[in-house]
């Protein structure tokens, strides 16, 4: 029975620094996850950059896709990802 002035959970017994009513995680796993995928996500934004720089032919659609890579961030490199890449592909093998 709890103490008066006491939560149910401040009586619990502390395992390894945690209360056994705490999660199997904490939030620095949290915070490990998502730098992890923003470090995911900003090396797979780089990588679009550069296959767009390298691969799109010269003229203004090589300069519309560097555009909207950079400045639509992930999600344009998504687009082009999906979009574009196939369709030069295809191009190349016929």
């Amino acid at each position: 029975m709890p103490q008066a002035g006491l939560r149910p959970c401040d009586n619990v017994p502390m395992k390894r620094g945690k209360r056994e009513t705490d999660g199997p995680t904490n939030g620095s796993d949290c915070v490990i996850l998502c730098l992890l995928l923003g470090v995911l996500a900003f090396v797979f934004w780089i990588r679009m950059i550069i296959d767009c720089v390298k691969n799109e032919p010269e003229g203004n659609d090589k300069l519309v896709w560097i555009l909207v890579i950079i400045f639509a961030g992930i999600v344009g490199a998504l687009i082009y990802h999906f979009l574009r890449r196939p369709q030069r592909r295809a191009l190349l093998r016929s």
